[in-house]
C-alpha cells in the first residue's frame, strides 16, 4: 500500500442499492454478485490510476492521484455494472460519489484520519443506485477536462447530514445510461430545523453509532439525556445524531434551544413556537401542542436543560400524549423523569501517557479535533514535530472539546509548542479559585479566561456586552448594544470579527441567508459576570431594550406597509431577545414597557396568545399612568382575549381603552376599538350591537381618512351581512374594503378579502366562475404570504364550490386539506367546521353513517366553543343524516330556535340540503310537521345538544352517555 498517493487526492465512495433486502432475500445469490460487482469495480479502479484501498461490506473505497482519472473510472464502472446480466439477483445498481482534498496515507494503508472523507460519506448517502455524484471541487477540478459521452449537471446547492456549509452537488451523465433520478436525499428533504455547524465533528464515532442505534432500534428509549461538563460537546453530539436518525422520523427532528430560556413558563410557548402550534378556539397551548405531537413521529432536541428542571412535568406530558416522540435532552444534570435513559457523554479519548508512536497520538480523539482546529485557525499543517506538545495540551485540558477548540484558536499567535508553558500559567493564576471545582469545570474556565486575556481591552469589552443577548444577534444589533463614546461601531465590527476567530462566538447563517453571530453558555456566563464586574450590566440591558424597542416598532409599522411575511420572520428570530427586553422592562420599578403593546399583533398573529397575555396583563398595571401607551396596551390585551373566547375580559378591556382614547383624543385608537367591540358583539352572538359599533367605527374611520381602519371595518361589516344572508350587501362591503387593500398594498388584507368574496359566492351556481376566480388568486396570494389560516379558508371555499357542482369527490378533498391545515396550526374553530363539512359532503354522497360520525364530532367541538351558529348548522346536518322524521323535525325546531336567537339564517351552501330535508319531512310527517318541530323549539341548547348525540332530551345524563358511548 506504500504507493497510495498523497496531497491532494480525489476519493470514490460506491454502495449497493438496496443490499440489505437482497442479501435477506437470497443470500447466496447476493454472494456471488458481491464477488461479481467487487471484480468490476477493482478492475475499473485500478485501469485508471486508482487504489482499492478499503471494502466495508458490498461497499468500496478508493484513491486517486488525479480527480480526472476518478471521473473515467466512475464512468467505466458504471457502464460494466449496467452491462452485467446478474442473472440471479437481478440488476445490481450502485451509487458513487467522488470528492477531494489534503490526505496523507497512515500506517496502516488507509486514509482514516482525512477531513474530506466524512463529507464524502455523506455525499454519498443522498443518491440512489446508479447515480454517480461530485461534489464542486471535484467539478471545479475537472471542468473542460471531462472525456467525450459524459457530462456534469448541476443538482445546486444541498445541506448533507454533517450539517455543515451547504455542497454545491454535480450529477455525472454517461451517454447511454439512465440520467433522471428522485431529488436528493439531503436535508431538504426532510422537515427539520437543525441548524448549520461551523466544523465538522470529531472524534465521537463510538458514541454517535450508540446514541443512533439508542433513537432508532430501542422502543423503549423515548426520552434519552445527555449528561456531562459544560463544553464537553453535547449540543454538537445531539445535533449530528438527530440528523443520522432524520429517515426513521417522517415528521421531523427539531432543536428546541432552551438555553436562552430563563424562566421555566416559557419552555412550553418555546417549544410550540418551533413547532408551529398555536393556540386556538379556547383551547390553552399546551393542550394545543399535546394534540399537535399525538399523531406524530418525530425527535425534538431539548437543549441546555439543566436550569429548567421544573419542565419535568410537560416532558412526562408530552410522552404520554404521543408514543412515537422521542425526546432527546441535553444537560448538565439528570430530569429525573421516569423512563429517562441517561447517557453520560464523556470528554475525548486521550493518547497513551507513555511516549506513544505518532500514530496512536494521531488517533487520539482529543488529538485529532486539536489538530483539525488548529489548521482551520493557523492555516498550517500541523507537523509530527509538534504532536508531543499536543499531547500535553489535551490533556491538561482533560479532553474538553470546548477547552481544546479554544486553546486550538490560539494557534494563530502561538506555536503549539508554546502553549504548554502558557496553559500551565493561565491554571497557577487561577488556582485561587474554587478548589473544590471538577477538574474539566477549572480546565474549562481557564482556558476561557486564556482567550480572553488575549483580547484587547475593547474586544474584551464587546464579548462583555454580547452577553446580553439571547438567541443570538446580528451585526446591527451588536453595533447598536455595544457602540459608545469609547467604543465605536467600527471597533464593534473589529471585534465581532476578533472574536469569531478566537472561536469565543460562532457565526451561522440566519433564515434569510443573512450572518447572524451566537455565544456558547459557558462562555456567555463568562462574559455576563465580566459585564457584572465592569458595572455595566444596567447601561447595556437598557441599550439592549432600546434596539429591541425600535425593532419591534418598525416591525409594526412594516405589517402596515404589506410586509407582513418578512417582518413576522424577523420578529420570530428575535423572538429569544424581545423575550429578555421584556423582562429588563418589566423589572424596572416605575418605568412605562413600551414592548408589549407593540409586540401585541405578532403574538396575536403568531398564536402566542398565553404569553402574550401573561405580558400584557403586566403592562396593563404598569402603563396606567402614561395614556398613550396604556390605552394600547389594553386594547392588545382584549384583542387577545378575543383569541381565546375570553369575551368578558375582552369586552371590558375594550370598553376602559375606549375612555382612555376619548380622553386623549386618539380618534384612531378610538376607531380601532369600536370596531374591536363590534366583533366581541358578532362572537357572542349580539349582531344588532355589533352593528352599532362597526358603524361608529367605520364612520370615525372615514372622518378621520383612515383607510387601514376602514378596511378592518368593512370586512367585519361583509361579515357580519353575510352572516344575515344579505349577500349584496355582503358583496358591497367587501368589494369597498379590497379596494382599499389594493390601493394600500396591504397584500395579506387583500388576500383576506378575495377568501371573503369566495365563501361568499360560492355557493351560487351563477356566480362559480366569478367565485372560483377569486378563490384561484387568493389562494396563490396566501400560499405566497404563509398564510395558512387564509389557505384553509379558500380551500372550504373551493369545496363549496364543488359541492354546488355536485362533485362531492373533489369537495372531499378540498374539505380535507382544509381540515390537515387547521389541525396543523390548532385552529380548532375551523377544525369544527372543516369536520361538519366533510360530515356534510358525505351525506350528500350517501354515507349517512360517516356523515353522523362528523357532524357529531362538530357539534362536541362547537358546544366546547360555545359558537351557536356552528351548534345549529351541525343540529340541520344531523337531521339531513337520520332516516327518522320525527328526530329529524325536532332537530330542525332546535336549530331554528337558535338562529332565531342570534338573527343568523343557514348558511347559502346548506340551503339545498335543508331544502330537501323539509321537502322529505313535509311528505312523511303531513300536518304534525309544525308541532313536531315547535316541539324542538321547546328545547334548551343543552338539551337540544343531548337530543342530538345520544337520543336524550336530559343533559343531566348526557356526559354519562358520552362516556359510554366510548366503551
Amino acid at each position: 500500500m506504500g504507493d497510495l498517493p498523497s496531497g491532494v487526492v480525489t476519493f470514490l465512495f460506491t454502495d449497493i442499492d438496496g443490499s440489505t433486502r437482497s442479501w435477506e432475500r437470497d443470500a447466496a445469490a447476493m454472494r456471488s454478485a458481491v464477488t461479481r460487482h467487487d471484480a468490476i469495480m477493482t478492475e475499473e479502479i485500478s485501469r485508471h490510476g486508482g487504489f482499492l484501498y478499503k471494502h466495508i461490506g458490498d461497499a468500496v473505497q478508493a484513491a486517486f492521484p488525479n480527480p480526472i482519472a476518478a471521473v473515467r473510472a466512475v464512468a467505466s464502472a458504471q457502464r460494466a455494472l449496467t452491462a452485467e446480466p446478474w442473472p440471479e439477483t437481478g440488476p445490481i445498481r450502485v451509487r458513487m460519489a467522488l470528492h477531494l482534498g489534503d490526505a496523507v496515507p497512515n500506517a496502516a494503508g488507509d486514509y482514516n484520519q482525512v477531513a474530506c472523507l466524512n463529507r464524502l460519506a455523506r455525499l454519498l448517502a443522498t443518491g440512489y443506485g446508479s447515480q454517480s455524484l461530485l461534489s464542486d471541487a471535484v467539478s471545479r477540478a475537472t471542468a473542460n477536462q471531462l472525456p467525450t459521452g459524459i457530462g456534469l449537471r448541476d443538482l445546486g446547492h444541498h445541506r448533507l447530514r454533517d450539517l455543515l456549509d451547504p455542497e454545491r452537488v454535480w450529477q455525472m451523465t454517461i451517454v447511454g445510461l439512465p440520467d433522471t433520478f428522485p431529488p436528493l436525499k439531503s436535508l431538504e428533504q426532510f422537515a427539520n430545523n437543525l441548524p448549520i455547524q461551523p466544523n465538522p465533528l470529531i472524534g465521537r464515532e463510538a458514541e454517535l453509532a450508540d446514541l443512533v442505534d439508542l433513537l432508532t432500534k430501542d422502543e423503549s428509549c423515548r426520552l434519552v439525556t445527555l449528561t456531562g461538563p459544560g463544553g464537553v460537546g453535547k449540543t454538537r453530539l445531539a445535533l449530528q445524531a438527530a440528523a443520522d436518525v432524520l429517515d426513521h422520523f417522517p415528521d421531523g427532528a427539531f432543536l428546541i434551544e432552551l438555553g436562552a430560556v430563563s424562566d421555566a413558563g416559557l419552555v412550553l410557548p418555546t417549544i410550540a413556537e418551533t413547532l408551529g402550534v398555536r393556540e386556538g378556539g379556547g383551547i390553552n397551548l399546551q393542550a394545543s401542542l399535546l394534540e399537535h405531537l399525538s399523531s406524530r413521529r418525530l425527535l425534538l432536541v431539548l437543549d441546555n436543560l439543566e436550569h429548567l428542571r421544573v419542565t419535568a412535568p410537560l416532558v412526562t406530558a408530552m410522552l404520554a400524549a404521543a408514543r412515537d416522540l422521542r425526546l432527546l435532552a441535553t444537560s448538565r444534570i439528570p430530569l429525573r423523569v421516569a423512563a429517562e435513559y441517561l447517557v453520560d457523554v464523556p470528554p475525548l479519548a486521550l493518547p497513551p501517557a507513555r511516549s506513544p508512536a505518532p500514530a496512536a497520538i494521531t488517533g487520539s480523539p482529543a488529538v485529532r479535533l486539536f489538530i483539525d482546529r488548529a489548521a482551520r485557525a493557523s492555516g498550517d499543517a500541523i507537523g509530527e514535530a509538534s504532536l508531543p506538545a499536543i499531547v500535553q495540551i489535551v490533556r491538561r485540558l482533560d479532553g474538553l472539546p470546548l477547552a481544546i477548540e479554544l486553546a486550538a484558536a490560539q494557534t494563530r499567535f502561538y506555536a503549539p509548542a508554546e502553549l504548554p508553558r502558557e496553559l500551565d500559567q493561565r491554571f497557577r493564576l487561577l488556582s485561587g479559585g474554587d478548589p473544590t471545582a471538577p477538574s474539566h469545570q477549572q480546565a474549562l474556565e481557564s482556558t476561557i479566561a486564556w482567550s480572553y486575556d488575549l483580547l484587547t481591552p475593547s474586544q474584551q469589552r464587546l464579548l462583555a456586552k454580547l452577553s446580553v443577548f439571547a438567541g443570538g444577534w446580528t451585526y446591527e444589533a451588536a453595533r447598536q448594544v455595544a457602540s459608545t463614546e469609547r467604543d465605536d461601531e467600527q471597533a464593534a465590527d473589529s471585534g465581532i470579527h476578533a472574536l469569531t476567530e478566537a472561536s469565543l462566538i460562532r457565526r451561522h447563517r440566519d433564515a434569510d441567508g443573512g450572518s447572524r453571530w451566537s455565544m456558547l453558555e459557558s462562555i456567555n456566563a463568562f462574559a455576563a459576570h465580566r459585564l457584572d464586574d465592569a458595572g455595566d450590566t444596567s447601561a447595556v440591558r437598557e441599550r439592549h431594550a432600546a434596539w429591541y424597542r425600535l425593532l419591534a416598532a418598525e416591525a409594526n409599522e412594516g405589517l402596515d406597509r404589506g410586509d407582513q411575511e418578512r417582518w413576522l420572520t424577523r420578529l420570530e428570530t428575535e423572538h429569544d431577545n424581545l423575550r429578555a427586553a421584556l423582562a429588563w422592562e418589566m423589572s424596572i420599578a416605575g418605568a412605562h414597557p413600551q414592548l408589549p403593546a407593540t409586540l401585541g399583533r405578532f403574538w396575536r398573529t403568531r398564536g402566542y396568545v398565553s404569553e402574550g397575555r401573561r405580558w400584557l396583563e403586566s403592562a396593563v398595571a404598569q402603563t396606567v399612568s402614561d395614556p398613550v401607551l396604556h390605552l394600547v396596551t389594553l386594547n392588545r390585551s382584549g384583542g387577545l382575549a378575543i383569541d381565546q373566547g375570553d369575551y368578558t375580559m375582552a369586552q371590558a378591556r375594550f370598553e376602559t381603552a375606549l375612555d382612555v382614547a376619548r380622553e386623549v383624543g386618539d380618534r384612531g385608537q378610538e376607531a380601532e376599538l369600536l370596531n374591536n367591540l363590534g366583533v366581541v358583539a358578532l362572537s357572542i352572538g349580539e349582531l344588532a350591537r355589533a352593528e352599532k359599533r362597526f358603524a361608529e367605527a367605520l364612520a370615525l374611520s372615514t372622518a378621520i381618512d383612515d383607510q387601514q381602519r376602514r378596511l378592518d371595518v368593512l370586512a367585519n361589516l361583509g361579515a357580519l351581512a353575510h352572516y344575515r344572508g344579505d349577500i349584496p350587501g355582503a358583496l358591497a362591503r367587501y368589494t369597498e374594503s379590497l379596494r382599499i387593500g389594493r390601493e394600500l398594498g396591504d397584500l395579506q388584507g387583500v388576500a383576506e378579502t378575495l377568501m371573503n368574496l369566495l365563501l361568499l359566492l360560492a355557493p351560487f351556481p351563477e356566480y362559480r366562475d366569478r367565485a372560483r376566480a377569486f378563490g384561484d388568486e387568493a389562494l396563490r396570494r396566501c400560499r405566497s404570504l404563509g398564510d395558512r389560516i387564509g389557505e384553509g379558508l379558500t380551500l372550504t371555499g373551493l369545496g363549496f364550490i364543488a359541492e354546488s357542482e355536485q362533485d362531492f369527490t373533489t369537495a372531499a378533498t378540498l374539505h380535507g386539506q382544509s381540515l390537515a391545515i387547521f389541525e396543523e396550526i390548532e385552529d380548532w374553530g375551523n377544525v369544527a367546521r372543516a369536520t361538519g363539512n366533510l360530515g356534510s359532503v358525505a351525506i350528500d354522497r350517501g354515507d349517512k353513517e360517516a356523515g353522523t360520525d362528523l357532524l357529531r364530532d362538530a357539534l362536541r367541538r362547537f358546544d366546547r366553543l360555545g359558537e351557536q351558529d356552528g351548534i345549529a348548522i351541525s343540529l340541520e346536518g344531523l337531521a339531513a343524516a337520520t332516516d327518522a322524521p320525527e328526530r329529524a323535525a325536532r332537530l330542525l325546531g332546535a336549530a331554528q330556535r337558535l338562529r332565531d336567537e342570534i338573527d343568523v339564517p343557514p348558511p347559502p351552501e346548506g340551503k339545498r340540503r335543508h331544502d330537501a330535508t323539509m321537502g322529505w319531512l313535509r311528505e312523511e310527517l303531513g300536518g304534525s310537521l309544525d308541532q313536531i318541530m315547535a316541539e324542538g323549539r321547546e328545547l334548551t341548547t343543552k338539551r337540544a345538544i343531548a337530543f342530538a348525540l345520544h337520543g336524550v332530551q336530559d343533559p343531566l345524563f348526557a356526559d354519562l352517555d358520552e362516556v359510554l358511548s366510548d366503551l
